[in-house]
């Protein structure tokens, strides 16, 4: 049971619904990896928040080499 609970909160339609009742949008960076919290994006690509977020308000064009944009 604990596998399954694991895989369900991994799966990309779980993080969806969290991240639309927290009211964050999804954005994706220039490869078209989405990412569904800052957190999330910062941990998979070793960086921190702060960069990404200033990224995503436009404060910088890029974040180690990285862009990033909503995906609506």
């Amino acid at each position: 049971k604990l596998q399954i609970r694991l895989n369900h909160r991994d799966s990309d339609k779980f993080k969806r619904k969290q991240a639309a009742d927290r009211g964050t949008k999804p954005f994706k960076d220039e490869k078209g990896n989405v990412y569904y919290s800052i957190a999330e994006a910062a941990l998979k690509l070793n960086g921190q928040r702060a960069g990404i977020r200033n990224v995503l308000q436009g404060k910088q064009k890029e974040y180690k080499t990285h862009t990033f944009s909503y995906e609506i």
